[in-house]
């Protein structure tokens, strides 16, 4: 059982002190995204905004409950908010590239998990993010170098064996 009620007044006590510089906005939105109240997230999102435009990470939790609400291009627009802030925001990039796949933009979604991964290199998750989508929607060859070479350095992943296996099986057809 989450502790809903506790949450809450931790959330009301830091809007008191205006911790987040937002009369509490952003912890209000936290907590509405938690328990799945979407659409009261991006209210407070957007207040919160309103109150402090330059703020990456808002923009990216904006983003991250519109893409919850099925507003893709609500949610690219403030991913792109947020990476004008800070181009090196990991999640924003991450997110933005799930949120392009879902709307078939392969290419940019390609794009921008591999800059996730660039700022970030020893995240196995960004990689294989990266990697899954040059292997369906990018250069397969590409795919298979970066595959051999992971193939060398994780020796025991068996599901990378299994990509490479359809990977050359997709090239020789």
């Amino acid at each position: 059982q989450k502790q809903w009620d506790k949450a809450g007044k931790i959330a009301v006590q830091a809007s008191q002190r205006n911790v987040d510089l937002a009369d509490g906005a952003f912890f209000r939105g936290d907590l509405a995204y938690a328990q799945n109240r979407f659409e009261e997230a991006v209210a407070e999102y957007e207040t919160g905004l309103n109150a402090r435009p330059v703020y990456s990470n808002g923009w990216r939790r904006l983003a991250d409950a519109q893409a919850k609400m099925n507003r893709p291009q609500q949610a690219l627009e403030a991913y792109q908010h947020a990476l004008e802030q800070q181009p090196n925001n990991i999640r924003a990039l991450s997110n933005l590239s799930i949120v392009e796949t879902g709307i078939g933009r392969f290419n940019d979604a390609r794009e921008h998990a591999l800059e996730a991964y660039r700022y970030n290199q020893s995240n196995m998750f960004l990689f294989e993010n990266y990697l899954q989508l040059e292997q369906a929607h990018g250069d397969l060859n590409l795919a298979l170098n970066l595959r051999q070479q992971l193939a060398k350095a994780q020796p025991d992943n068996s599901s990378n064996q299994r990509s490479i296996a359809a990977l050359l099986s997709r090239l020789e057809r």
